[in-house]
């Protein structure tokens, strides 16, 4: 940063605090650059709690400047209508500011920007046209009718923050995204002609917005939702672009102009075809009977106990103990020598009661919502509406708290169930060798009868 800088950001904050000079910043940004031709290093700046409004920083250094104030703050910090032509703006911050009609022009061709930070910003009607943007995010900002039209925009995010952010009616058209992730409500944002690499709109309000003419390539619009006016007309290309199955009954009954070979050339996602595929039908009878199979013996023991204890009646403390105490001792020695007087030793068939037992609750919980998914949509013959990725509500704990919100919980009951099933197998393996290398005699003599 030039030397003479921080003299004119302690003008401007004097001016702004004392309030009696009457000179508007942008005023006195014009006089003093008149007066400082030849300064452009603004680099590091801090311009926080400057009112900078419609303020010129073009051909400007500010690389690492920051404008704005504390999220936390009430009120944005006016910096509406400023300029930033031909300016080098990488790592500027830019928080908490209200960047309405702002200018955003430094020509990709030239000059890419990157590392900007927008978090909590107003940039309704903001302008980023022809723009090169880098590793950029966009945090709960109000990007309402902004453009960045022909822009290239590679890693960058567009967020919510806490519920706050959105990009309706933003304008992408011919721009270029290229790894870019966008998880918020793009309702009406046009796209047409633009070409979108890898870029991830996951989660985000796809209603009324238009693709037509351009290119999702590797693209993921899983869980998005879209309506009768989400347009994907004269696509150039579709391929390995992943979208659910549910998006697609949810576009027009044309798919919102999704031809058959943008279809085929797409990975369409159906979670509840994949649930039934492997918990319904005979697989569903498969799991039900190793779950049973699972839960006999524990069962055969308590009723074979409480059979014994029915016809004995003269059972004292010492040499009896409660059937909730049996089952204890019969689970952590896996069934053997559980009437010891060592039974509280766990045993290694129980770690393996333990994995097993994992592994049933979790594959009833998959049966359970498969079945409820079946039947929801033979009732109402329509398409379900899950996708194993979708957030869990979590339990309420308290009034207007919920514990495991956001958990992606079917995913991993899946994955885990999916995991029980391998074990389960090596479990079955070990079992087989061991009960097919028991010795036999070749021939039943009454000198190797053990009664």
């Amino acid at each position: 940063m030039h030397a003479d800088v921080p003299g004119l950001i302690e003008l401007l904050r004097r001016v702004q605090d004392d309030g009696t000079d009457g000179r508007a910043a942008v005023d006195i940004v014009a006089e003093w650059r008149g007066e400082h031709e030849k300064v452009t290093d603004f680099t590091d700046a801090v311009f926080f709690d400057l009112e900078l409004e419609d303020v010129d920083f073009s051909n400007l250094d500010l690389s690492g400047a920051n404008f704005g104030s504390p999220v936390d703050d009430e009120g944005l910090t006016n910096v509406a209508g400023a300029k930033f032509r031909d300016a080098r703006i990488d790592r500027v911050a830019f928080i908490n500011c209200d960047l309405r009609q702002a200018l955003f022009s430094p020509k990709y061709s030239e000059r890419s920007s990157s590392s900007l930070l927008f978090d909590c910003c107003d940039l309704q009607n903001a302008h980023f046209q022809k723009i090169g943007l880098r590793r950029s995010i966009f945090a709960g900002c109000n990007l309402k009718d902004a453009t960045f039209r022909d822009s290239l925009l590679v890693r960058c995010e567009w967020i919510e923050r806490e519920g706050k952010g959105n990009a309706e009616g933003t304008d992408f058209l011919g721009a270029t995204l290229e790894n870019c992730r966008m998880r918020l409500s793009l309702e009406g944002a046009h796209f047409e002609q633009s070409t979108n690499v890898r870029t991830v709109f996951d989660g985000s309000n796809l209603r009324s917005v238009n693709f037509s003419q351009a290119s999702l390539v590797e693209c993921s619009l899983r869980g998005v939702r879209v309506n009768s006016r989400t347009i994907f007309a004269d696509l150039k290309s579709t391929e390995g672009c992943h979208i659910d199955r549910y998006t697609l009954s949810c576009l027009d009954a044309g798919f919102g102009g999704l031809s058959v070979g943008n279809r085929s050339d797409m990975k369409i996602h159906d979670d509840v075809a994949l649930l039934r595929s492997q918990f319904s039908g005979i697989w569903m009878w498969s799991h039900m009977l190793s779950i049973v199979a699972f839960v006999f013996p524990y069962v055969w023991f308590l009723v074979r106990q409480r059979t014994i204890a029915r016809f004995y009646s003269d059972l004292d403390r010492e040499t009896s103990v409660s059937l909730l105490e049996a089952i204890t001792r019969y689970i952590l020695r896996g069934g053997q020598e559980w009437n010891s007087g060592d039974w509280w030793t766990p045993s290694w068939p129980f770690c393996w009661f333990l994995i097993i037992l994992l592994h049933n609750v979790l594959r009833a919980f998959l049966l359970f919502k498969t079945k409820q998914l079946e039947t929801q949509q033979e009732v109402s013959g329509l398409p379900a509406k899950f996708a194993l990725d979708d957030a869990w509500k979590g339990f309420r704990v308290w009034p207007g708290k919920r514990l495991g919100k956001g958990w992606r919980f079917w995913r991993w009951v899946f994955r885990w169930s999916r995991w029980g099933f391998w074990i389960s197998l090596v479990f079955i393996a070990i079992n087989s060798i061991h009960f097919l290398m028991m010795r036999v005699p070749l021939n039943l003599t009454p000198s190797n009868f053990v009664p």
